[in-house]
């Protein structure tokens, strides 16, 4: 498998790749859960936030109209059905593009400032993370302490600061 250069989400399928994510590696990682500072953690929270957003009945409404144009285009043709499939393609890509600036603007926020809370309560998110980083425990008391040392190891690395600066210097916002 070739090693991706950038980590996306594909509004449509909800197909997420992490990249640097080497899966063999985390597997064998899995098996022992040792808990490390990992640099993986905050693209996870940002590709996990963008397939939650289109986890949703809005989300299967967009990913249902691109569905039916494509099959409307293979299986009778898409000169026979140009306007149901031009009709079905344009509102699922105005949805996209509508959505995409609130979504881009949660994981972002995911990636850099979420951290879990006190209560009883945790985002999907949140759950998501703790469940693939390794923390054990039965309840979220048990592991709130280890993810926020966590998220706090991760969040201080040069790296991770590089990139949340450059969010608001350099990076384009596309």
């Amino acid at each position: 498998m070739a090693t991706a250069t950038r980590s996306w989400t594909d509004a449509i399928t909800n197909a997420a790749l992490l990249a640097g994510f080497d899966t063999a590696e985390y597997l064998r990682w899995l098996d022992t859960r040792a808990v490390k500072i990992n640099s993986i953690v905050p693209q996870f929270m940002h590709e996990c936030t963008h397939h939650w957003c289109f986890h949703s009945i809005v989300g299967n409404a967009i990913s249902l109209l691109t569905m039916r144009a494509r099959r409307n285009s293979l299986v009778d043709g898409p000169v026979t059905r140009f306007g149901e499939i031009k009709s079905d393609l344009l509102r699922a890509q105005a949805a996209e593009i509508m959505l995409q600036p609130y979504a881009e603007g949660l994981a972002l926020f995911a990636e850099f400032d979420l951290t879990p809370g006190k209560g009883r309560i945790s985002s999907e998110v949140m759950r998501s993370c703790l469940m693939c980083f390794g923390f054990r425990g039965k309840t979220l008391e048990d592991i709130e302490t280890p993810a926020i040392a966590l998220l706090q190891g991760t969040r201080r690395s040069s790296e991770f600061i590089r990139r949340k600066a450059g969010i608001y210097a350099v990076m384009p916002f596309s």
